[in-house]
């Protein structure tokens, strides 16, 4: 499935500025088994392989830089039942939340909203054109 196009309708009612940040962090590309994908989805994928967001209150850990252990804080998570995860930044946690609440893990459903949202924004391009258009008349 192709959402490289697409945020599902996440973004929608962000301000300009979040909307690019959040953007930006769901198109990084990472690499996984071979592939170079990016974040929105990797976390697409893991959702449908069974894995749930989670949050892991209090949480710190070794580090060599500091030469000491972190400060407490909160760690984003992607769980599997047998308590491994991948640590996730909180934006691509709210994303998960997100496409759990729409049930996006369903294919069709997904193809369902690309379709719908590129006639939205192929009748928004046509207004625009037929609005030009009279205002040159």
């Amino acid at each position: 499935m192709n959402i490289k196009d697409t945020y599902l309708g996440f973004t929608e009612n962000m301000k300009p500025m979040q909307k690019t940040r959040t953007e930006k962090t769901l198109d990084n590309s990472i690499r996984h088994n071979g592939n170079v994908i990016t974040n929105k989805e990797f976390i697409l994928i893991k959702l449908q392989e069974g894995l749930t967001p989670g949050i892991e209150e209090d949480y710190y850990y070794y580090s060599r830089k500091l030469q000491d252990y972190t400060k407490l804080k909160t760690d984003y998570r992607l769980k599997d039942q047998d308590d491994s995860f991948y640590h996730i930044t909180k934006t691509e946690y709210n994303y998960a939340l997100y496409l759990l609440d729409n049930n996006f893990l369903d294919d069709e459903k997904v193809k369902e909203f690309i379709i719908a949202e590129n006639n939205r924004l192929l009748q928004l391009a046509q207004d625009e054109f037929n609005q030009k258009q009279q205002e040159k008349e």
